[in-house]
């Protein structure tokens, strides 16, 4: 694919999920080009290979200290419900292990998860860039933005899923991962854009340049090039 970045472009990134061989498929694209990568959190979990949790984590956190290594301009990440549930189950109580080893997460590497404790903290919930807010989850409509909840920011689904219009002062469309559409297409319905489509299930794995409002894929559709519109 040719390569459709300028500098300083933001580029979002969907649900990565431990899909280390596919984010080097989406750095190989991007590498050079000056652009600012975003991603929207759930980097981790689900990951065929425990080591490959790792692997992103640690991939994703020294691109944020140095994103000039792969001639990138800025590399961040929100925070989302795996991120979330990783910190928790750092505490080692058995109700917090329990619930992120049942959403997918790898006990056996937790302590090399840990090395990332204090990035993990940090990470924003959200990025707003004008009137486009970008969080991992999504919003509950016709809440200001600055009421909104963590819970809601990486865990909600309905309503903000079905709303065609979020009434949300300041805000005309939220991108979003959390929820997977398992065709393997970006969904955009009402004022949201989803990015997640289940990387980790279907191989694919999918970001939205926005300064051009173009989606482009790597994986089994790798390289297509797609208008914002995406899948009604």
């Amino acid at each position: 694919m040719e390569k459709d970045f300028s500098p300083g472009d933001l580029v979002a990134v969907g649900d990565v999920h431990g899909q280390i061989n596919l984010l080097f498929k989406l750095l190989d694209l991007v590498r050079g080009t000056g652009v600012r990568l975003l991603f929207l959190g759930d980097l981790i979990d689900r990951a065929k290979r425990p080591e490959d949790d790792v692997a992103v984590l640690s991939l994703v956190h020294a691109l944020s200290d140095s994103p000039g290594s792969e001639g990138l301009a800025e590399v961040d990440a929100l925070r989302g419900n795996h991120e979330d549930m990783l910190l928790a189950a750092m505490s080692r109580t058995w109700e917090d292990l329990a619930q992120w080893s049942f959403n997918g997460g790898a006990v056996a590497v937790l302590d090399e998860l840990e090395d990332h404790k204090e990035w993990l903290e940090s990470l924003p919930l959200f990025k707003r860039v004008d009137k486009t807010v970008f969080v991992h989850a999504g919003l509950r409509p016709h809440v200001p933005l600055h009421q909104q909840t963590k819970n809601d920011m990486i865990w909600i689904r309905e309503p903000f899923l079905r709303s065609d219009w979020l009434n949300i002062d300041g805000v005309e469309l939220v991108v979003h991962g959390h929820t997977p559409n398992f065709d393997g297409d970006p969904v955009r319905f009402g004022q949201r854009l989803c990015l997640d489509t289940g990387a980790f299930d279907t191989g694919v794995l999918t970001a939205y340049n926005h300064n051009t409002g173009k989606t482009f894929q790597v994986g089994v559709t790798e390289g297509l090039l797609k208008p914002l519109s995406g899948k009604n």
